[in-house]
């Protein structure tokens, strides 16, 4: 149902509808005139000297202008006030008060800290100590082992049994590594050095060789030629007994770290010695460069104190040693 009051003219909707062939104009144009004044002052001065009669309609219109003025003069107010507050907190405004931040005017003083340095060492000392004596120990019994060795393996038993006490095989049910019991198929075997109970597969072995090095280790600049060594796959437990003694992985593992430890004060790696022959060449060759450079100056000049050979001579010295200097760094 259409509403009574609306304009006959007007659609049913009761909305103010504009024709399919009405133009759309946009810009500062004149509310009376509809003329378009491109700039704001420009539409003022045109309804003051055109309309002067529409008051009311001038009034808003500078109403309307100022308004949107304040609005864009109040934002950058508001930014230039922030940045005088900003100035003056931090003292660099004009005539203001200096004001500094405590914090950061303090001294800044190193932190709380604790030395753990004395509780490390009481800690480690004693470890070190107990590994130390321990490992001393083995290496005594390897070396009472080593003397005298027969090569008969019944005899090598008995002459490892009588330096080491072995652990009575009947006291043992299980292997202390892998815990798993002894029979028929697992059998039984002592450790050379300690003495204790193991089973097959948590004993290892140690060659005579490398029980040799540890009980009378080389000394510093010898060089020994390594002797080759099957592989531990292609060997029997037989053979591996008699080529070495069985020990158990705790004893294998301090032998082998003093081992390691013999074996890095005596033995330089190859890029030590690289490096110091490298040093060697760098000073041999050093006081020949400032004595070149001095000849070359004085060619230069036109003296006649050195000649020609003498610099052609001390330069290709240098570059036989700069060669040789290049290719150790390769």
């Amino acid at each position: 149902m259409s509403n009574p009051f609306d304009d006959p003219d007007e659609g049913s909707s009761g909305m103010l509808l504009l024709r399919d062939d009405a133009e759309i104009l946009e810009g500062f144009l004149c509310p009376i005139c509809k003329a378009d004044l491109k700039t704001p002052e420009r539409l003022t001065a045109h309804v003051e000297q055109q309309h002067s009669e529409e008051q009311d309609l001038l009034k808003s219109l500078r109403e309307m202008f100022s308004f949107a003025k304040k609005k864009i003069l109040n934002l950058d107010e508001t930014a230039s006030e922030l940045a005088r507050n900003l100035d003056s907190s931090l003292g660099q405004g004009g005539g203001g008060v200096k004001v500094e931040n405590p914090i950061l005017a303090a001294g800044q003083v190193v932190g709380t800290d604790c030395d753990h340095l004395s509780y490390f060492k009481a800690v480690r000392n004693p470890r070190l100590e107990r590994y130390a004596t321990e490992t001393n120990k083995l290496i005594i019994r390897l070396d009472k082992l080593l003397d005298g060795l027969p090569s008969d393996p019944d005899a090598r038993k008995r002459h490892e049994q009588s330096k080491v006490p072995w652990i009575d095989g009947k006291l043992v049910k299980l292997c202390p590594s892998c815990a798993k019991g002894f029979g028929l198929t697992r059998r039984q075997h002592h450790c050379r050095v300690c003495g204790s109970v193991m089973c097959d597969g948590c004993s290892f072995h140690l060659s005579f060789d490398e029980a040799r090095s540890i009980v009378q280790p080389v000394s510093p600049g010898t060089e020994v030629a390594p002797r080759p060594a099957p592989a531990p796959e292609e060997m029997s437990s037989k053979d591996r007994d008699s080529s070495g003694f069985r020990v158990c992985e705790h004893c294998l593992h301090l032998l082998m770290n003093r081992k390691e430890m013999q074996d890095s004060r005596s033995d330089r790696p190859p890029v030590t010695k690289l490096y110091e022959k490298l040093l060697q060449e760098k000073r041999e060759i050093t006081p020949d460069i400032p004595m070149y450079e001095k000849i070359i100056g004085s060619l230069y000049e036109g003296d006649a104190i050195y000649r020609l050979s003498d610099a052609s001579a001390l330069r290709e010295k240098i570059g036989r040693a700069a060669e040789r200097i290049d290719n150790i760094s390769k």
